[in-house]
């Protein structure tokens, strides 16, 4: 299994780049994405997708939530999803609401005392370092640039299943109505 894993990378990655020449080929036809959840995943891969396809694609994010709330803490991006993140024209924005590690990565601590373990440190000399933020706030950031760039439509479905068709997968939404995503 773990043998396999270079060759399965190699072959998605492939199967994207393939996807990406495709759409850029062939301007005269407009190529539908659907992303199935909203989080900071499906919110990303709509972005990039935007990108990369410079308005070629029309892409649908589905999320179950009605809404964004602050849910969890604190999200650790590292080095090369922060310059990801530059790419596609998010470094700026990042930055703003990147916290301050003072030059620590990750810190383990003793759960009783609180006293340090071990900790990581980071060089703060890189163009791209690893970028601790607030969950909520990334959510934000991501579903304004959406909203600013006309990347994607955003709607609440729930999804219930994923049909196999061939080699594509055709997922099978709940038959309530579909909203346009808010935030909190």
């Amino acid at each position: 299994m773990a043998a396999d894993i270079p060759r399965l990378y190699r072959s998605h990655t492939i199967e994207l780049s393939f996807l990406i020449i495709n759409i850029m080929s062939s301007p005269s036809k407009t190529f539908r994405v659907a992303i199935i959840g909203g989080g900071i995943g499906g919110l990303f891969a709509a972005l990039s997708l935007d990108w990369h396809c410079k308005g070629q694609v029309q892409i649908s994010v589905y999320e179950q939530a009605s809404e964004y709330k602050e849910i969890g803490a604190g999200v650790g991006i590292g080095a090369n999803a922060t310059k990801l993140l530059h790419k596609i024209g998010l470094g700026e924005a990042l930055e703003k609401i990147t916290g301050d590690t003072e030059g620590i990565w990750v810190s383990f601590r003793r759960f009783d005392t609180g006293e340090d373990v071990v900790s990581v440190h980071e060089d703060r000399s890189q163009k791209f370092r690893n970028s601790p933020v607030q969950r909520a706030e990334f959510l934000d950031l991501l579903l304004a640039t959406i909203k600013e760039r006309s990347a994607a439509s955003l709607f609440t479905k729930k999804c219930c299943k994923h049909v196999k068709v061939g080699i594509a997968f055709r997922s099978e939404l709940s038959l309530t109505t579909s909203r346009s995503l808010k935030t909190t």
